[in-house]
């Protein structure tokens, strides 16, 4: 089968999470023996062209920032179609499996894909089709009701995006994605936000991850992880105060923070600020921790970096915002918190950088739990049987 990929942004030029999760899924349905194709955007005119990665095939066109238009540009950005359509026109996909559209490619690129294929599927990988931002709990307290929490108004929006606010936009969305032969959310959790915007026609697929690659190895010292985009909605500035009574109370305790963005973590000695990591390091870095920390503040979708820990056996303290609660189990691979509960994250993760044994078990359930439920072939056979529903009753085979 010919299946056509569509991202904003991919690898090399961009290994953000959306990028590395469509990046490994792409490696399992090439694995299965599908013909795909990538279909990204670049904003430098140098790197235009086709390109191959790890035997992918890549294809980059040129796009231009939406900058202060992006509330009109991303429902029909007509330059760059004109170009995505002579990319259907010559490589005649089966499927079309939109990853984001959201700077580059625009919501138009839905009726491009029902126009040359046989079926199109759109992956949620986060909250913009329905706000243009982060969705932060309004009542920040854990167990939300979504239609209370995450219900997005026109008011929201205004507020939002000021100045730029397009009170059309919603409804264009909801219009294209009716185009959509079926939705994927990667979490339950974002699944019921979206689904209180009313938007429907949504199953979920979590990600999955090739576990294979990750050795379990022992632990030696009190090191605590974070990685991640490094900025407010993350909750990197709330771990770090917490930090500040692990330290006072176990005072061999060091925190190696990894991430993007220009951030700052005062005169405290003990936390390490590094550059994101090319996979391999990042495999060394897990290897070297005891516990790794996702303290989102916002509705988080589905954290890699959950899976990562895990297939790693090291276990998490996790936030109850998002789909972390759905890959980390409270009390039996790590512990979810509150992380606007600063004193209750410390508690959790003083717990198990005192208890070894403790930390060891959650260690190992996560690495047993990622190879029960979240590994790559689960994540390529759910797509391929969605994929199989809708081109021509034709049995494709995850071979």
């Amino acid at each position: 089968m010919k299946i056509l990929f569509i991202l904003d942004e991919f690898l090399p030029e961009n290994s953000g999470g959306v990028a590395n999760v469509a990046f490994a899924l792409v490696k399992g349905l090439i694995k299965s023996g599908h013909d795909l194709l990538v279909l990204t955007a670049t904003y430098d005119a140098k790197k235009v062209g086709d390109i191959e990665v790890e035997g992918m095939k890549i294809r980059r066109i040129l796009a231009r920032s939406f900058g202060k238009f992006r509330n009109l540009k991303n429902l029909k950005n007509r330059v760059i179609l004109k170009e995505a359509k002579k990319v259907f026109e010559e490589f005649k996909p089966d499927v079309t499996h939109i990853h984001s559209l959201h700077h580059r490619f625009s919501y138009g690129v839905i009726g491009l894909a029902k126009q040359f294929s046989k079926a199109v599927f759109l992956t949620l990988h986060d909250s913009q089709t329905v706000y243009n931002g982060k969705l932060f709990p309004k009542r920040k307290i854990c167990d939300l009701n979504p239609k209370h929490d995450y219900k997005i108004n026109w008011l929201d929006n205004l507020k939002k995006d000021r100045f730029v606010y397009n009170p059309f936009q919603k409804f264009f969305i909801k219009r294209a994605l009716k185009k959509v032969d079926k939705i994927f959310a990667v979490s339950d959790s974002l699944k019921k936000a979206i689904e209180a915007n009313r938007i429907y026609n949504i199953e979920v697929i979590h990600n999955g991850i090739d576990y294979g690659e990750w050795t379990v190895g022992g632990v030696t010292g009190n090191n605590i992880l974070f990685a991640g985009r490094v900025d407010e909605a993350k909750g990197v500035k709330a771990l770090i105060r917490a930090f500040s009574a692990i330290s006072s109370e176990i005072l061999d305790a060091t925190l190696t923070i990894v991430g993007d963005g220009d951030f700052k973590a005062g005169q405290n000695l003990n936390i390490k600020i590094l550059p994101w990591q090319i996979r391999e390091a990042m495999k060394k870095i897990f290897s070297e921790s005891k516990i790794v920390v996702v303290p989102s503040l916002y509705l988080d979708p589905f954290p890699t970096v959950n899976l990562e820990a895990m297939a790693a056996g090291r276990p998490v303290v996790g936030t109850c915002f998002g789909g972390t609660q759905e890959a980390v189990i409270n009390n039996e691979t790590g512990y979810i918190v509150n992380p606007y509960n600063e004193k209750e994250l410390a508690e959790k993760i003083t717990d198990l950088l005192k208890n070894k044994e403790k930390a060891a078990m959650f260690g190992k359930a996560g690495r047993e739990r990622i190879e029960k439920f979240f590994s790559l072939d689960a994540q390529v056979k759910k797509t391929l049987e969605w994929y199989n529903k809708f081109i021509d009753n034709k049995v494709i085979h995850n071979k």
